[in-house]
């Protein structure tokens, strides 16, 4: 799980490349951003806990953050997760939210934080 939000720190969409990213990011945004894929993660492990399936799969998470913290928009990565893990996930986006204002570091000029990362959600069993 450490290695999953390490790697979410580093996923802050910028125009800039992710190692120019790392440099550019301070303590304060990698904290920010290791917090809300840690609190998704969460609310990702709950829902998943009401599942009686073992399989799991990995599902690639666009989240774009207001500067007061609500989520403005959920978008999964390709190939997009089957519906039911899409519903579950969202939900589980919903219920770690909002979020602490992000540091302005992070803020694209309109003001949003955009945030990909991957997420690990039960497959529902048959």
């Amino acid at each position: 799980m450490l290695s999953r939000i390490a790697a979410g720190a580093f996923c802050v969409a910028t125009l800039i490349t992710l190692a120019s990213a790392k440099d550019a990011v301070g303590r304060a945004g990698r904290a920010w951003v290791a917090d809300v894929v840690e609190r998704v993660e969460g609310a990702a492990a709950l829902v998943a806990g009401t599942s009686r399936s073992r399989k799991a799969r990995t599902v690639d998470v666009h989240i774009r953050v207001a500067a007061d913290g609500t989520v403005l928009d959920v978008r999964f990565g390709n190939p997009p997760p089957p519906e039911s893990i899409g519903k579950r996930l969202k939900a589980a986006v919903a219920a770690a939210a909002p979020f602490g204002p992000p540091p302005s570091e992070l803020l694209a000029p309109d003001g949003v934080t955009d945030l990909d990362f991957p997420v690990r959600m039960a497959v529902p069993g048959r």
